[in-house]
């Protein structure tokens, strides 16, 4: 072989070894890793239906094998928040653990989150469920406001139970009114019999003439001295 040849067989050789060690890399570079994080209403670790996807509240952090965090997301500015993804992209095949924390939302789903990203690989998809922490002051204020709806709702009924009995007045008055003036006439009282007739039994008089006395007669002269 020539040293030209060599050369030349050296050089091809040098080429593929740099390829090998480049594109290797570059295609390491491909992984994605990403987290749905939904309402657990029931707490049972899995979402059902009517079990509505989490839109903002919740933020992770994302560790590589050594337990470094490495990046961090919030849900609240995550483009694909409308569909309750948090999304990690550019990541080189190896292990990687999720810290999954909220305010909010209580964690329902046990253990920690842990993946193996493969080049080449679609993206895997981890689920977080978190069901809502209720806080005093929210069951105060929850406690208040359905004392003021009850109260507001007998203070309707009490309303409405007056203006009833105000109408129901209102009109037997109208009612009596209206029967005043057109139906007494149908009710007139009946006068009472005439007494029995010896009440009406006349005195017998001598009708015109004067009464005459035994003294006019003369038939029973007085006594003169």
């Amino acid at each position: 072989m020539t040293p030209r040849l060599m050369r030349l067989v050296m050089m091809v050789v040098c080429v593929l070894m740099l390829a090998s060690a480049v594109f290797p890399i570059s295609a390491q570079n491909d992984g994605q890793l990403c987290v749905e994080t939904f309402e657990d209403r029931n707490g049972n670790g899995a979402q059902d239906g009517g079990e509505p996807l989490l839109t903002r509240g919740v933020s992770a952090n994302l560790l590589d094998v050594t337990g470094v965090i490495i990046e961090s997301q919030l849900l609240d500015s995550s483009p694909r928040a409308g569909v309750g993804l948090i999304c990690f992209s550019a990541l080189t095949a190896g292990q990687y653990s999720l810290e999954i924390s909220s305010a909010d939302y209580q964690a329902t789903i046990p253990g920690g989150l842990t993946v193996e990203i493969i080049s080449g690989q679609p993206p895997q998809v981890l689920t977080f469920g978190g069901r809502r922490i209720e806080s005093e002051t929210g069951s105060l204020i929850d406690e208040i406001t359905g004392r003021y709806e009850e109260d507001a709702l007998v203070e309707r009924a009490l309303v409405a139970a007056a203006g009833s009995a105000v109408a129901m007045l209102l009109t037997a008055f109208i009612g009596f009114i209206i029967y005043a003036l057109t139906l007494r006439g149908r009710y007139r009282r009946v006068p009472p019999p005439p007494p029995a007739d010896d009440y009406y039994r006349k005195r017998t008089t001598t009708g015109s003439m004067r009464a005459v006395r035994p003294s006019d007669t003369g038939e029973y002269p007085r006594n003169r001295p």
